[in-house]
């Protein structure tokens, strides 16, 4: 599950990036760098997404988009 720790990298590493987060709840989904999404879940699982994209939120059930 992605949190905020799991994403603090320095500015170098990312670049112009930006926070992904629910709608609803605010919990951190991944972080939007140009035109992929950084999804990362628990146990190391790490994801690099084309955007547009789409996630349930795991906390509130909340459908997002970005």
């Amino acid at each position: 599950m992605p949190n905020d720790t799991n994403f603090k990298r320095s500015s170098s590493e990312l670049g112009d990036s930006a926070d992904w987060r629910c709608t609803c709840c605010g919990k951190l989904l991944g972080r939007r760098h140009g035109a992929v999404v950084l999804v990362q879940f628990a146990r190391g699982h790490r994801y690099r997404v084309s955007r547009p994209a789409s996630a349930v939120c795991r906390g509130c059930g909340t459908l997002n988009e970005t």
